[in-house]
């Protein structure tokens, strides 16, 4: 295991615990519901059985998910040790979570019919940002799916009173630019006054192995 960076100490941390209070709202599960809807319609008709999310901390997308589709079979990897505890005592039938980060989640190429974060990639470290994208590229066989705070340029901004621990980028471009395997399926906007599970946030989703 590598050393790991400040922001990961963070979340890993009484932050990270305190942000399980102010995010645990039962009605939070209708807005993801709606939003994972959309996402997968763009994906080809039972391509996705298998999903993992990168930073999932106690499962709210994962219920949702479940919801959708029982026959899902769902994985996780949760940096902060409280949130994974809760996460895994969910009733959703989540198949393997693993307590740790991004980068030692160890899960192999192809693992996954598709990967995604929500609200993830923002607190990564950027000197570390591709080496975390690369692990969730990696692990999925063919789609890749992001949905995060946007930025034209890579820009700070203070999180809770807090410095260096969220950074808005076009994080769409930073992919196509980075890996250029993966082409656009589609993206959007989820438009927190409409959907207020969310913030104002962009997604995109991904496929990997097709020409743009």
């Amino acid at each position: 295991m590598g050393k790991r960076t400040e922001q990961e100490e963070f979340w890993k941390g009484d932050f990270g615990d305190e942000y399980i209070a102010r995010n645990t709202k039962e009605w939070r599960i209708t807005g993801c519901i709606s939003f994972f809807r959309e996402a997968l319609s763009y994906t080809e008709k039972d391509s996705v059985k298998t999903i993992c999310e990168f930073g999932a901390n106690i499962g709210d997308n994962l219920l949702a998910l479940k919801r959708i589709n029982e026959g899902f079979g769902l994985y996780a990897v949760e940096i902060n040790r409280k949130a994974f505890e809760i996460l895994q005592s969910r009733d959703m039938g989540i198949e393997e979570a693993r307590n740790c980060s991004i980068i030692e989640s160890g899960y192999g190429d192809n693992s996954f019919d598709l990967t995604f974060t929500s609200g993830v990639l923002i607190h990564i470290n950027p000197d570390t940002l591709y080496e975390n994208v690369a692990k969730i590229v990696s692990a999925s066989k063919r789609y890749v799916l992001i949905n995060e705070y946007f930025s034209h340029q890579p820009t700070e901004v203070l999180y809770r009173g807090h410095e260096g621990k969220l950074f808005k980028r076009d994080f769409g471009s930073f992919l196509l630019d980075n890996f250029p395997g993966l082409s656009v399926v589609h993206y959007g906007f989820v438009w927190k006054m409409q959907n207020p599970s969310f913030d104002n946030t962009n997604w995109w989703l991904f496929e990997k192995g097709k020409s743009s």
